[in-house]
C-alpha cells in the first residue's frame, strides 16, 4: 500500500492522505498523449465512457480523462519518464 502512495506522489509531488489505487489524469489531448505513451511502449488506459447519457460531469470526465501506469514494479525514474512525456504534450 505504501507503494501506491509513493507512486501518486511521485507523479503529482503531493502526499495523498488516502490510498491511491489510479493514478488519473485529465487533459483535451487525452488520445494524443494515450497514442504518445503507447509509442514508447508504456501502457494507459482512457476512462470508461459514461454508463447513461445526460450527466455532464461524466461525459466532460470521459472524454479528458486516462490512467497512467501504477504497477508496484514502477521505479522513480518510470515515473520521471512517463510525467515528461505526459506534460510536454498537455
Amino acid at each position: 500500500m505504501e507503494k501506491k502512495r509513493q507512486l501518486y506522489e511521485w507523479y503529482t509531488g503531493e502526499k495523498p492522505d488516502y490510498l491511491p489505487w489510479f493514478i488519473p489524469m485529465l487533459s483535451e489531448k487525452r488520445d494524443e498523449i494515450i497514442k504518445l505513451l503507447k509509442k514508447n511502449k508504456i501502457g494507459s488506459r482512457a476512462f470508461y465512457s459514461p454508463i447513461k447519457e445526460g450527466f455532464p460531469n461524466s461525459e466532460y470526465l470521459s472524454k479528458r480523462g486516462l490512467w497512467l501506469p501504477s504497477s508496484l514494479t514502477l521505479e522513480k525514474e518510470d515515473v520521471m519518464r512517463i510525467n515528461e512525456i505526459t506534460h510536454s504534450n498537455k
